[in-house]
């Protein structure tokens, strides 16, 4: 899952005026760059993006916990079968002759 912000959104989240090691000399700068090179491993890792913009907690939340519904409700539906077959009584009848 990647939670994505812009710059704009992350430097009041982030704190940019505060010390940070990773954003050390010009943290929008440094911030922009780490973001520049680390996007693309996130976009491939990701089963889910979600635009965190704009957006409370609440709602970022409410987003993942859709998807996370949509998928368990797709996996119930797609094991519903397989399962039912398995537990199925056996309903054949031995001839005991």
């Amino acid at each position: 899952m990647f939670l994505d912000v812009s710059l704009a959104h992350a430097a009041p989240r982030v704190g940019f005026n505060q010390s940070r090691p990773l954003l050390l000399g010009n943290p929008r700068a440094r911030w922009a760059a780490l973001m520049e090179e680390r996007r693309p491993v996130y976009e491939r890792l990701a089963t889910l993006r979600v635009d965190t913009d704009a957006r409370t907690p609440a709602q970022v939340a409410a987003e993942i916990a859709a998807h996370l519904d949509d998928r368990t409700s797709d996996r119930t539906h797609a094991a519903a079968p397989a399962h039912a077959a398995r537990t199925a009584p056996d309903t054949t009848t031995e001839d005991p002759a």
